[in-house]
């Protein structure tokens, strides 16, 4: 099956976004990297392509909880002539919205929730429910959308650059100069970074997975990219002030998210 990847402005992404309403319970957001383009509104420079959207829950949801929470989605989806299907994967839910079905021209977005298990949960409950306090809420279409605030994004993403940057090189974006700006929030610094060199190595990965079928190097350099991408997108809405953006929230989230070690 070949793999298609959407940014914001395909309207298979804006119906999948548009139909979410279980997020007015406040019990879910929206995190990764679709979080920068909500924020920015359509701005071309942010603009990068995924294949789904990320929901975040610190509660424990079974899958047919999921499914009946999703019900009103999967209506709304229908009466746009999507086809929708369930699926249950390790670590998250998924609804799969297809154009068509068995088709060779269908596409296909998936809206994930990530659940945690029982034997995890006591460990991570307490950390997502501070980044549910702290999302923000944000219209997009003729819904309400809540979102993951960039004070916790990009401290989980360079957390995450931290973690593989011993597998993967990211010189691409200054390599240990990046990191060191983020641990000094020297955002408009991190701003300039050129986000059309990190976009056409992120379209060089897709591209290499079109069948599906990452190589674990590759899929590690994937991840790279695209963080150091959303990080470089989130600190151009800061430094632009088309985010408000609150600094002594953004070092307790450093702190707690960075690996003590460095």
């Amino acid at each position: 099956m070949a793999i298609h990847y959407f940014g914001i402005k395909n309207k298979l992404v804006r119906d999948s976004l548009d139909s979410i309403d279980f997020l007015e319970n406040n019990d879910f957001f929206i995190a990764g990297g679709l979080v920068p383009q909500l924020y920015g509104k359509g701005r071309e420079d942010i603009y990068r392509k995924t294949l789904d959207v990320d929901l975040i829950t610190p509660n424990k949801v079974s899958f047919q909880s999921f499914k009946d929470k999703s019900f009103s989605s999967e209506q709304k989806l229908r009466l746009r002539k999507y086809q929708v299907q369930f699926k249950k994967g390790r670590g998250n839910y998924s609804i799969k919205i297809m154009t068509s079905q068995n088709k060779p021209d269908s596409k296909t977005f998936f809206i994930n929730l990530d659940y945690l298990s029982s034997n995890i949960y006591e460990f991570f409950n307490d950390y997502i429910e501070n980044q549910l306090s702290n999302s923000k809420e944000i219209s997009f279409e003729s819904n309400i959308l809540r979102v993951e605030s960039l004070e916790e994004l990009i401290p989980m993403k360079a957390n995450r650059l931290i973690n593989k940057s011993k597998e993967s090189d990211f010189s691409i974006a200054g390599g240990r100069k990046f990191l060191d700006r983020i641990l000094n929030s020297h955002f408009s610094d991190l701003a300039l970074i050129d986000l059309k060199e990190l976009k056409n190595a992120i379209r060089f990965y897709q591209n290499s997975n079109s069948n599906g079928r990452f190589s674990q190097s590759n899929f590690d350099k994937y991840k790279v990219v695209k963080d150091l991408f959303d990080i470089s997108a989130s600190c151009r809405l800061i430094a632009d002030n088309q985010y408000i953006f609150n600094n002594e929230k953004y070092k307790k989230n450093l702190k707690r998210v960075l690996n003590p070690t460095l």
